[in-house]
C-alpha cells in the first residue's frame, strides 16, 4: 500500500468544497478548482497572499486548533466555515489545509440541503464527496486515520471494476490492484500484490514485455494502448490483453509510477484469427476460380473462333439463299457468344463490374425484341416451331431502362421456352398498361406449348441450381441458374415475375416493368413483323464446299508458316491464306514449327499463343535466338491469342513477336498483316492489291510520320468527325450514347494513370495506356486524339526517346481539347 501521507493531498483535492493550502505562516501556496470557482479568483491573483484576505476579522492562530470553526468568510449571502488540517510534517512547504463548508444565512449547510433535496428524488448526491467530507469532519479521527479511511474507500471502488486495474511505482513494484487482477494471478487478496514485482508473478517472457512498455510510459510521460500476451509457466501464450497505461503523477506533476487497465481480448483475437483465415480461404478460392476461367478462356474462344471463321468463309463461297441464311445465323450467333464470353472474362479479370447495378439507357424496344428473335430464330426453325410476336401499337418506340438486363431476362425465358417445347409455338407479348408524360408500365410475357411445370415445382423453379428434371436423366442441359437470374433482374428493375403452367399444355412467364419515356418519342407503327428471310424452311443437308478444289499460287506469293493446334482454327487460317493467294505450311506443335523455320524460307509466321508442347512466345524466342546466332534476317512473327490480356501481349512482344492480335482472325485482319509485314511480296498478289483501299487506314495507324516535324502537325485532323463516328458505329443514336464515355470517369482514370506514369518516367505504361485510349478515340471519331495516341505509342514501341515528352504533352493537350469539343457537341 502507498504511504498514507503521500496520498493526503491527492485525495483531499477531489472534494467539491473550497480548499486552500497554507504555509506555517498562513501564506496561500495553492488552492483547488472548487475554491477558484466559488471565490471567482485565479491562482496568480491569490497565491503568495496571507489567508487573512479571506478572514480578516478573525485570528488565524485558530487554524492551529483543528475543527474549532472560528474562521468565517461571508460571500454572496453565504457563509464559509473553515475547518483546518494540520500536517505533522510539511509536504512541499504545506503545513495547513483549510477546508471550507458552505452554509446559507439560515445556517443550513449546502451539503445538508443537498441531502434533503435528494430524498425527494430531485437532485443526485455526490456520495464520494459526502463520504470524504464526513471523514474530514469526524473529530474522533486523527490525520492518519481519516486519510487511511479515505484511501480504503477509494480503493474499494477500484477493486470492484470488472477489469484488471493496477498501479506501481517507478521501480516496477506493485502498490495496489483490483479484484479482477487478484483472480488472474491466483492471489488470496489484493493486498498480496503490494510490494511484489513482475518477476515475482509472471513468466520471464511476460516480465520483459511488460517492463518495456512501462518504461516508455514512465520515462517519456506518455500513455500507451497496446496488446500484451499473458504467458503460462511453460512459456506458451495463455491469454491476450488490451492494456492502457498512463503515468501516475504527484501534486507537482512529477511522475511517481504507472497506472494500468487491462481487458482480456483472447476470445476476440481468436475470432479475428478465424475470420482472417476464412477470408484468406475465400480469397484463395476466388483466385483459383479466376485463374481457372482465365485459362479456360483459350479453350472456349479457340473453337468458337473457328466457327466464326468457317461461317464467314461459308457466306462467301455458297450461293444458295438457304445456305447463305444458315451461314449468317451461325456467324451472328457465334459473334453474340464471343461477346458474352468477353463480358464474363472482363468481369472476372477486372473485378469492378457489379451485376446488381442498374445502367439506364435509352433504346428502341422494337430493335431489342428483333435482336432476340434474330438470335433464337435458328433454334426455333431447327425444332420447326412457330414464333408469334405481338408488340402493342401504343408503346413508345424509345424507352429508358437497363437494356442489358431486360435483354438477358427475355433471352433466358425465350431459351427455356424453346428448350422445353417440341411442337407448337412460342409467343412473345409486350403490352402497354400505363402511360404518362415521363413514365409507363409495360407487360411482358413469354408463352410456349411445351411440357409445362408441375404445380408442386412452381414455387421452387426460381431457386438457384434447382432443376425440374434431374441432370442425371440428361435430356435437358442446364445448371438451374437461368430462372434465378431472371427473377433477380426483374426484381432489380422494379418488377415481379410470375408463372402460369399446366403439364402437357404449356407455360407462361410474365412480369410488369416500370419504364421511363424518352421525350419527343413516337409510338410503334404497326405490329412487329418478322422479315421474310427469317421464316425460311429448314432445308436438307447439302455439300457446300468442294474439298477437291485446288488453288493456284504465284511463284513469288507470300509463304506463311501457320502454327495452330486447333484443327478448325488452323483450317480457317489456311482458307483465308488461300483467298489471299498465299502459300502456307501448317503444323500443330511448336517443336515442328521451329524445325521448319530453320530449314525453310518463310515470309511470315502466324502462331497461336497457347500450344500443347511449347508456348507460342517461347517458340518466338527460340527462333529469334537461332536467327541471331546464324546472322539471319528476322522473320515477322505474329501471335494470335484468346486471352485478351495486355500482360500476355507484353510477354509475347518481349519474346520477339512483332505484334499480337486477338482471335478470331478475319480476312480483313490477315490483309492488314500482309500489307504491314510483307508489303513487297503483297504487291504481286492481286487479292491483296484489291484490298488496298480497305486497309489503308490501318496501315497509316501502324506507321509513323516520315519527318519529326510532322509528329506535331495534327491540326489538319478534326477533333471530332461525327460522319466518321456514324460510319463506324452505324447510327447517330449510338454515337450519342457512346460519346459521353469519352468524357466520363473511365477516360479520366486513363488520363490520371498516364500522367502518373509520365511523372515516374514509366514509358512502357504510358505506351500501354496510349494504345488503350487510341482504341476508344478511333471508334468514336476523335481523329486528332487517335493520332496523338498513335504517335506516342508507336514512337515508344520503336525504342526512340528524343520526342517522348513533347509527344506526351501533345497527347494531354489533344485529349483536353477533344473532351471540350465532345462536351459542346452533346449540348446541341
Amino acid at each position: 500500500m502507498p504511504k498514507k501521507a503521500d496520498l493526503t493531498l491527492l485525495l483531499i483535492n477531489t472534494l467539491e468544497e473550497p480548499i486552500f493550502y497554507l504555509s506555517s505562516d498562513f501564506i496561500i501556496l495553492d488552492l483547488n478548482a472548487s475554491a477558484k470557482k466559488i471565490f471567482k479568483i485565479t491562482k496568480n491573483s491569490i497565491i503568495g497572499k496571507p489567508f487573512s484576505v479571506l478572514c480578516s476579522d478573525h485570528d488565524l492562530k485558530s487554524l492551529e486548533h483543528p475543527f474549532d470553526r472560528n474562521l468565517k468568510t461571508y460571500i454572496r449571502k453565504k457563509i464559509v466555515l473553515w475547518d483546518s488540517l494540520c500536517l505533522k510534517k510539511p509536504i512541499n512547504g504545506i503545513q495547513y489545509i483549510a477546508i471550507g463548508t458552505i452554509k446559507n444565512q439560515t445556517n443550513k449547510s449546502a451539503l445538508n440541503s443537498n441531502l434533503k433535496t435528494n430524498t425527494d428524488g430531485t437532485n443526485p448526491i455526490d456520495i464520494t464527496s459526502k463520504f470524504l467530507t464526513e471523514q474530514i469532519n469526524n473529530k474522533s479521527k486523527n490525520t492518519s486515520d481519516y486519510v487511511y479511511a479515505i484511501y480504503r474507500y477509494m480503493e474499494n471502488i477500484i477493486a470492484q471494476i470488472p477489469v484488471s486495474v493496477y498501479w506501481m511505482n517507478k521501480n516496477h513494484v506493485y502498490m495496489g490492484c483490483s479484484n479482477n487482477m487478484v483472480k488472474l494471478l491466483n492471489l488470496n487478496s489484493r493486498y498480496d500484490i503490494v510490494g511484489k514485482t513482475y518477476e515475482d508473478l509472471y513468466h520471464e517472457k511476460s516480465t520483459s514485455y511488460y517492463k518495456k512498455a512501462d518504461k516508455i510510459v514512465m520515462d517519456k510521460g506518455i500513455s500507451l494502448s497496446l496488446e500484451e500476451p499473458f504467458y503460462c509457466p511453460d512459456g506458451t501464450t495463455k491469454e491476450i490483453y488490451l492494456s492502457n497505461k498512463v503515468p501516475l503523477r504527484d501534486l507537482e506533476g512529477k511522475i511517481i509510477g504507472m497506472l494500468g487497465v487491462s481487458v482480456d481480448i483472447t476470445d476476440r483475437k481468436k475470432m479475428e484469427l478465424e475470420l482472417s483465415k476464412a477470408k484468406e480461404a475465400a480469397e484463395e478460392a476466388n483466385n483459383v476460380k479466376t485463374e481457372f476461367i482465365a485459362n479456360m478462356s483459350h479453350d472456349l474462344r479457340t473453337p468458337l473462333s473457328g466457327v466464326v471463321g468457317m461461317a464467314e468463309l461459308m457466306k462467301e463461297q455458297v450461293t444458295d439463299p438457304v445456305q447463305v441464311q444458315y451461314a449468317e445465323w451461325i456467324f451472328d450467333c457465334s459473334q453474340q457468344l464471343l461477346s458474352l464470353l468477353d463480358g464474363i472474362l472482363d468481369i472476372v479479370s477486372l473485378g469492378n463490374v457489379k451485376e446488381d447495378e442498374l445502367k439506364i439507357t435509352t433504346f428502341d424496344i422494337n430493335e431489342c425484341i428483333a435482336e432476340l428473335v434474330h438470335l433464337e430464330m435458328p433454334s426455333i426453325k431447327l425444332k420447326q416451331l412457330d414464333l408469334i410476336v405481338n408488340i402493342d401499337k401504343k408503346i413508345p418506340r424509345l424507352i429508358k431502362t437497363d437494356r442489358i438486363k431486360l435483354h438477358r431476362i427475355i433471352l433466358n425465358l425465350l431459351g427455356n421456352a424453346i428448350k422445353f417445347t417440341d411442337s407448337g409455338y412460342i409467343a412473345i407479348d409486350v403490352k402497354l398498361l400505363e402511360l404518362n408524360n415521363e413514365s409507363g408500365l409495360i407487360y411482358f410475357a413469354i408463352s410456349d406449348t411445351g411440357i409445362g411445370i408441375p404445380e408442386n415445382q412452381q414455387t421452387k423453379i426460381f431457386d438457384r441450381f434447382h432443376r425440374i428434371i434431374p441432370s442425371s436423366i440428361g435430356k435437358y442441359k442446364g445448371h438451374g441458374v437461368g430462372l434465378h437470374i431472371v427473377q433477380s433482374y426483374v426484381n432489380l428493375l422494379g418488377g415481379e415475375i410470375q408463372v402460369n403452367s399446366e403439364p402437357g399444355v404449356g407455360t407462361t412467364f410474365y412480369f410488369e416493368l416500370p419504364i421511363q419515356i424518352e421525350k419527343e418519342n413516337e409510338v410503334i407503327k404497326g405490329h412487329y413483323k418478322l422479315e421474310k428471310k427469317n421464316i425460311i424452311p429448314v432445308p436438307k443437308k447439302e455439300k457446300i464446299l468442294d474439298k477437291n478444289s485446288k488453288n493456284e499460287f504465284l511463284y513469288n506469293s507470300p509463304n506463311i508458316l501457320i502454327l495452330e493446334d486447333n484443327l478448325v482454327a488452323r483450317r480457317t487460317i489456311e482458307s483465308l491464306a488461300t483467298q489471299e493467294k498465299c502459300r502456307f505450311v501448317s503444323v500443330a506443335k511448336g517443336k515442328e514449327a521451329i524445325r521448319l523455320a530453320k530449314t525453310n524460307e518463310f515470309d511470315l509466321i502466324i502462331t497461336d499463343i497457347g500450344l500443347p508442347d511449347i508456348e507460342g512466345h517461347v517458340v518466338a524466342k527460340l527462333i529469334r535466338e537461332w536467327e541471331l546466332s546464324q546472322s539471319k534476317p528476322p522473320i515477322p512473327i505474329i501471335g494470335l491469342t484468346a486471352h485478351v490480356k495486355e500482360k500476355s501481349k507484353e510477354i509475347c512482344l518481349k519474346s520477339g513477336m512483332d505484334d499480337v492480335f486477338n482471335k478470331p482472325i478475319s480476312r480483313q485482319l490477315l490483309q492488314y498483316i500482309l500489307s504491314r509485314f510483307i508489303p513487297s511480296k503483297n504487291k504481286n498478289s492481286t487479292s491483296c492489291s484489291s484490298q488496298k483501299t480497305t486497309s489503308s487506314e490501318q496501315i497509316i495507324e501502324a506507321d509513323l510520320p516520315e519527318s519529326e516535324s510532322n509528329f506535331f502537325n495534327l491540326d489538319s485532323y478534326p477533333l471530332l468527325d461525327i460522319h466518321n463516328a456514324v460510319s463506324i458505329m452505324g447510327s447517330l443514336k449510338l454515337v450519342r450514347e457512346i460519346l459521353p464515355l469519352m468524357i466520363g470517369e473511365e477516360t479520366q482514370k486513363d488520363v490520371e494513370s498516364i500522367e502518373k506514369a509520365f511523372h515516374i518516367k514509366d514509358w512502357e505504361t504510358v505506351e500501354r495506356i496510349a494504345h488503350k485510349m487510341k482504341g476508344g478515340a478511333a471508334n468514336c471519331g476523335a481523329v486528332r486524339m487517335k493520332y496523338a495516341c498513335q504517335y506516342l505509342e508507336r514512337y515508344q514501341k520503336m525504342g526512340y526517346t528524343k520526342l517522348l515528352e513533347p509527344l506526351y504533352q501533345q497527347l494531354i493537350k489533344v485529349v483536353e481539347d477533344t473532351q471540350k469539343n465532345i462536351h459542346e457537341w452533346l449540348k446541341h
